[in-house]
């Protein structure tokens, strides 16, 4: 993705994204977490953030990701963890020198038990299909 804008503002517009078939698959991204694991499935509702309300800070949430680490500008990185496994997505922006920067989103996944590839293989799919809306639609809006 390139975008005239820092790392933060377009991290929050891509996290913010929620048409009404992603609030229908949070539904079911909740209940197929609840089959596999006893942990908490996360929130059903999205956060719509800017760049002034993204989380940043180590520790923070921002929907089921806790930061692991941001400067708010340059990169933002957060994790999901539950019991089959752990994600971690990240975000790095690349300034091209023109007024532009290019993002390089990152997803690492750590699978704790057989259930983890599982589920990783029932949502890559959705996963890859969101990440592309959803920065399309950042650079767009």
């Amino acid at each position: 993705m390139t975008a005239g804008w820092d790392c933060g503002n377009s991290w929050a517009r891509t996290l913010s994204y929620q048409p009404g078939w992603l609030v229908a698959l949070r539904r079911v991204r909740k209940w197929v977490l609840g089959l596999f694991d006893r942990e908490e499935a996360g929130p059903l509702e999205i956060h719509r953030f800017s760049a002034d309300s993204l989380p940043v800070k180590q520790g923070e949430m921002a929907d089921f990701f806790e930061i692991l680490g941001s400067d708010g500008r340059t990169y933002w990185i957060g994790s999901e963890s539950v019991d089959s496994y752990r994600a971690t997505l990240g975000v790095v922006g690349e300034s091209l020198g023109n007024g532009t920067t290019r993002f390089h989103v990152v997803t690492l996944m750590h699978f704790r038990n057989r259930l983890g590839p599982l589920f990783f293989a029932l949502i890559r799919p959705l996963h890859d299909l969101f990440l592309g809306l959803a920065t399309r639609s950042a650079v767009r809006s």
